[in-house]
């Protein structure tokens, strides 16, 4: 199953503006410069304080992410808006600027957690803005619902995007890890099953076609972030595939269950022995599996 993860250390991005222009550093590692041409909007900025808002970097950031991307003709997955704040609103630009690029359908807005807080107005709004970008949305249930939420006392918000109301406006939603065994998040198994059935515990998305809406957010939905050709089970597609031992999508969320084989290029690369349960009754030994046909 695709999956969307980090590497363990986060980069750390700054803005710096300098006699020659405006750089953008990730880490130590210069990934973007731009003339002077930048002066007249960095330099009020710059006189206010010593450093530039941080809002101010994000933007820039965002803008000369996305014209590399259209240069070099790649796709984009930028982690946006992780935060509580309300006001932090990147995917605003994100939106716009997939537009003005003609990147429609190559750029992921990940996390998005802000939209948990934000005004129903404004998101009424913003929604068909993405919706029309072509933008995808990857939610981290895992990684949101530990993290977001840290500075509330009660009612604690579960910080995860909104979900249910981007898959009704018909945007792809995916659903990731992020991180596996990090500082933020140490109980990661790289199970997708796991990620979907968090995800639709936090978005309370139960009904039985919400639930198979979220089995596809690991699957074809998460295919599409990644543009990978030749995925599926039609015939033509690349026999990538894994099966499981449950009867349906929705066993598949509820149980977890054991990966009996996966297959890749039509070949089995790993195996599993399903897994099952022996009662030890007065008659004799009766052995269960917790699938509901069994």
């Amino acid at each position: 199953m695709p999956m969307n993860a980090r590497n363990q250390d986060k980069p750390t991005v700054r803005g710096e503006y300098n006699s020659t222009g405006y750089e953008i550093w990730l880490d130590d590692r210069l990934v973007y410069a731009a003339g002077n041409h930048v002066q007249d909007s960095v330099q009020p900025a710059r006189r206010r304080q010593d450093r530039l808002p941080p809002r101010v970097i994000r933007s820039f950031c965002i803008r000369s992410a996305r014209e590399i991307a259209a240069e070099r003709g790649l796709p984009v997955d930028l982690h946006c808006d992780e935060t509580d704040d309300p006001l932090s609103q990147h995917v605003e630009t994100l939106a716009c600027e997939t537009e003005r690029l003609g990147l429609q359908g190559r750029v992921t807005g990940s996390h998005l957690t802000s939209m948990h807080s934000m005004d129903n107005y404004y998101v009424s709004k913003l929604i068909p803005l993405m919706r029309d970008a072509g933008l995808h949305v990857v939610a981290n249930p895992l990684i949101n619902i530990t993290i977001q939420g840290r500075h509330d006392t009660y009612p604690k918000r579960r910080g995860m995007t909104r979900v249910k109301e981007l898959m009704a406006a018909g945007i792809n939603v995916a659903m990731g890890h992020d991180c596996v065994m990090d500082p933020w998040y140490s109980l990661g198994s790289h199970d997708m099953l796991e990620v979907a059935h968090m995800g639709l515990h936090v978005g309370q998305m139960t009904g039985m076609a919400e639930m198979r809406r979220c089995f596809e957010a690991v699957t074809i939905n998460a295919a599409k972030v990644m543009d990978l050709r030749g995925y599926g089970l039609a015939p033509g597609c690349h026999a990538d595939f894994v099966v499981l031992q449950a009867a349906d999508p929705i066993e598949a969320l509820r149980l977890r269950p054991a990966r009996l084989q996966v297959v890749r290029r039509g070949k089995v690369i790993a195996e599993t022995p399903p897994v099952t349960a022996t009662l030890h009754t007065q008659q004799s030994p009766l052995t269960v599996e917790f699938s509901r046909g069994s």
